[in-house]
């Protein structure tokens, strides 16, 4: 008799349901903030890339253009000042100037890479790559 009360006592029963449940709900909504945070810092990537085309072409037409490690520079600091949620010490830049005298076009390109590291409680850590190249082209002045 005492075992058939226990069978159809449903005290405690929403806890045990909700100690299930819970997990899934965490794992769900940190993966919809890191996919958030992922599409930010790959806008953050777009957006860099195109700011750095548009000075360089700027900067590589004037007398005094700057080298390569220079702009490499200002283009971390914009991280830095901006946010972008990114870390400025893991973002990987790369500007290749090539002149075309022939054509008299000057060609900028610009690359930069950033890893981005998933990290969900109860999921394997997942690091992706967010990289942008863009080829700006001017005249030579």
């Amino acid at each position: 008799m005492k075992q058939r009360s226990l069978m159809s006592d449903q005290r405690g029963a929403a806890v045990v349901e909700f100690a299930l449940a819970i997990p899934v709900l965490i794992v769900g909504l940190m993966s919809v903030m890191h996919i958030g945070m992922l599409y930010h810092a790959n806008s953050g990537i777009r957006e860099l890339t195109s700011w750095a085309g548009r000075t360089a072409i700027i900067e590589y037409q004037s007398a005094a253009h700057p080298t390569d490690t220079a702009f490499k520079a200002r283009i971390v600091d914009r991280v830095r000042a901006g946010g972008y949620g990114m870390d400025a010490s893991r973002l990987q830049a790369a500007v290749a100037v090539a002149t075309n005298a022939t054509d008299g076009w000057r060609s900028v390109t610009i690359t930069l890479s950033y890893p981005y590291r998933i990290n969900i409680p109860l999921l394997p850590a997942v690091t992706v790559n967010l990289r942008q190249q863009k080829v700006y082209y001017a005249p030579i002045v």
